[in-house]
């Protein structure tokens, strides 16, 4: 099976005072039809401060006219699938 090659930006921010890091991945990779941006956000656990939790946010959005809701549906439904892998 041929593997596709995608290209993205992101951009990483800590902030020491909250002990927090925060991602932002974007695509670059089909961006006119599609902009997938993916916000992560790493904390210590409330209780266990030696495990990490996390707390992920995607936003897609097409601008591709009457066919732009199936085509965020797509991609929300493929950001789906492969969190579940």
């Amino acid at each position: 099976m041929k593997k596709s090659v995608a290209f993205i930006v992101e951009e990483s921010s800590v902030d020491p005072r909250t002990s927090t890091m925060t991602t932002r991945t974007m695509n670059l990779s089909h961006a006119k039809l599609m902009r997938v941006t993916e916000t992560q956000t790493y904390r210590a656990h409330f209780s266990d401060p030696s495990k990490t939790v996390v707390e992920t946010d995607v936003q897609v959005v097409s601008h591709m006219g009457w066919l732009s809701t199936r085509i965020e549906r797509f991609g929300v439904k493929s950001f789906k699938d492969n969190t579940l892998r």
